[in-house]
């Protein structure tokens, strides 16, 4: 009971809340001389390769000429700190950049061993063992928030048990000293 089965890790590694969390994390960028967030990386440090730039200008030039004529929407930051179970509400470019990292981490369960790899991609080889680390932890945390929470509940539900069957007990001596007061001379001349 309040166990995650390790099956549902790569559902958890692939959900928004996770990719938000470790999109906000900071990490080290030696190839790149900055430490930043992932997001942040993505978002205005990495440039995107000749092929990506070939084909925004080519399959995405109609929507690029009706950007210049459209007013700029100011930039939103990235959400962090929501509540469990929140609506989550992203931009178009941020959703981009979470597909992105979607793509660059898996993680895989080896049914025979019961393992689970945990695969980070990133342009720089001290960032993908960063960001590879953060996600351990963030699954860590996710497990141990959710078990806490399982808990809560659990003993939640306990004392509301408890409290119910007190009444109940209380109303049964109440009833019991009742019964007592109201028989206590019974006795007649017969």
């Amino acid at each position: 009971e309040g166990i995650i089965p390790p099956q549902l890790y790569p559902n958890i590694v692939q959900s928004l809340p996770f990719q938000l969390e470790l999109l906000n994390t900071r990490v080290a960028f030696p190839e790149f001389d900055t430490t930043t967030t992932v997001y942040t990386f993505f978002d205005e440090i990495h440039t995107p390769s000749v092929f990506s730039y070939i084909t925004g200008y080519t399959i995405g030039l109609p929507g690029k000429i009706m950007g210049l004529f459209r007013e700029e929407a100011p930039e939103q930051p990235l959400p962090r700190g929501f509540a469990t179970d929140s609506i989550i509400s992203v931009t178009k470019d941020q959703m981009k950049i979470i597909e992105d990292m979607r793509e660059r981490m898996t993680v895989n369960l080896d049914e025979e061993s019961g393992t689970l790899t945990l695969t980070a991609q990133m342009p720089d080889p001290q960032a993908a063992a960063e960001v590879g680390q953060a996600g351990i932890t963030l699954i860590q945390e996710y497990i141990k928030n959710y078990r806490t929470r399982k808990a809560t509940q659990n003993l939640e539900f306990a004392e509301e048990q408890l409290a119910k069957a007190r009444k109940r007990f209380e109303q049964a001596q109440a009833r019991l000293a009742e019964f007592r007061d109201s028989n206590v001379i019974l006795s007649t001349a017969k």
